[in-house]
């Protein structure tokens, strides 16, 4: 091989080194973009789904409450209402079942919103059953209770309401202040009355709040700047705490109380014949209800009288 071949055949070579690094310092290059991006990516999702602040059903166009909605519809037959299910994030996550009648959001609607707990055993579904739906027939009320409370005026009143799954375990008026708070936002944000169902076990956390604001808790607020009426249905927690409860709401401004009870429930009717002649002065704060042929869970012996019930005590003594 000549001088000349062997200059061309060293250029040749060195071009191709150059080439050939060029391209490797590329990639490489490449790569380490295509990593930071991946790891920037993953730390802008991971910050959105820890730190978000969620939205609150009654202000979602807002963003200003710690609700989460994923926005599922649970039925769509009847054009008027519209059903939903999510989860309340506040000091706890709590499961719940909504519905919205159409026009509650209007300017002028004087708004209602209905929170209905639950007993030891049941859940929040429980609220979708109605006892004039019959087995194997077409159902009157296709989501039972829940869809017949929401209605878009009783008396001028359109009433939302939701159905919750708090566990009644360690039932204190913080965990239900909490709540409320994260499904309803704060009391300053709020445009509506709000009206709490206790079935059985589930009054424990509003008796726990009489007593604490009774004895002078600095912690929670007052029950009636929270809660514009309360519906305790056969609510056993009043039976050992009828003298505290008489102690605390002798002085002082409270809310409203539907008691609702079943005829063959003896304690039923003891725990409300309780709450009556303790709940504020003289009993006149507290309006008894006795479901006929009903059990202790009377709403579903006669859902339909309960609901009735429950919506004519709003129209006549929440407003």
């Amino acid at each position: 091989m000549d001088t000349k071949d062997s200059s061309v055949l060293s250029s040749s070579r060195k071009l191709c080194r150059s080439t050939v690094c060029a391209s490797l310092k590329q990639w490489r290059l490449c790569g380490i973009a295509l990593l930071s991006a991946f790891l920037l990516v993953l730390a802008v999702t991971f910050g959105i789904f820890h730190f978000r602040q969620p939205v609150s059903l009654r202000a979602a166009k807002k963003g200003t409450s710690n609700a989460l909605v994923d926005g599922t519809v649970l039925d769509t037959t009847d054009k008027d209402k519209k059903f939903t299910r999510g989860s309340a994030v506040g000091q706890e996550k709590v499961p719940f079942l909504r519905c919205v009648p159409t026009g509650y959001d209007a300017s002028n609607a004087t708004r209602v919103e209905i929170m209905l707990l639950h007993g030891a055993s049941f859940r929040k579904e429980k609220w979708q059953y109605h006892s004039e739906n019959i087995d194997g027939e077409e159902k009157i009320y296709p989501q039972g209770m829940l869809g017949e409370f929401c209605v878009s005026k009783v008396g001028g009143v359109s009433v939302a309401v939701t159905a919750l799954d708090l566990n009644v375990g360690g039932a204190t008026a913080e965990r239900l202040l909490s709540l409320i708070r994260s499904v309803y936002g704060s009391e300053q944000d709020r445009n509506a009355r709000l009206v709490v169902v206790t079935p059985s076990a589930s009054g424990a956390f509003v008796v726990d709040w009489i007593i604490k604001v009774g004895g002078g808790s600095a912690n929670l607020p007052s029950l009636i700047s929270i809660v514009d009426g309360w519906v305790p249905v056969a609510a056993y927690s009043v039976l050992s705490n009828a003298q505290h409860i008489q102690t605390a709401t002798q002085t002082g401004n409270w809310p409203p109380v539907l008691a609702v009870y079943g005829k063959k429930d003896e304690k039923g009717e003891t725990s409300t014949e309780l709450l009556k002649a303790n709940y504020g002065i003289g009993g006149t704060l507290v309006r008894k209800k006795k479901i006929k042929n009903a059990h202790h869970p009377a709403y579903l012996d006669d859902s339909g009288y309960f609901v009735s019930s429950v919506l004519s005590f709003i129209t006549e003594t929440v407003f």
